[in-house]
């Protein structure tokens, strides 16, 4: 199945860059204001649950929880698997451009 899939990937790239996109220079919200009583409404129907209203509010979890947790975590993230593996992080760049001589004008 991932096979089938890989191929309609690569015969699909590109098909919807920039301009071929439909949504090209478009957005969705754009000169649409909301009125207040939308507003008001957005806000009510907001869920809060922060504090006392979070379901795991002051609840402690046990050793065995966490131990359960840390097992499940272990290893997804490790070498290859990890999303930045191989890439340069942000900080490495601002150390670069802050350290080389860049003359004013």
């Amino acid at each position: 199945m991932r096979v089938i899939s890989d191929k309609i990937s690569k015969a699909n790239k590109g098909k919807m860059l920039g301009s071929k996109n439909p949504m090209f220079g478009k957005s969705i919200n754009k000169g649409i204001s909301k009125s207040d009583e939308a507003k008001i409404n957005m806000s009510l129907n907001h869920c809060d649950v922060n504090g006392p209203k979070n379901p795991m509010y002051g609840i402690k979890r046990t050793d065995e929880e966490k131990q359960k947790i840390s097992n499940a975590i272990k290893g997804k993230f490790a070498g290859e698997k990890n999303p930045m593996f191989g890439r340069v992080g942000k900080n490495q760049n601002l150390f670069y451009y802050s350290t080389k001589m860049v003359p004013y004008l």
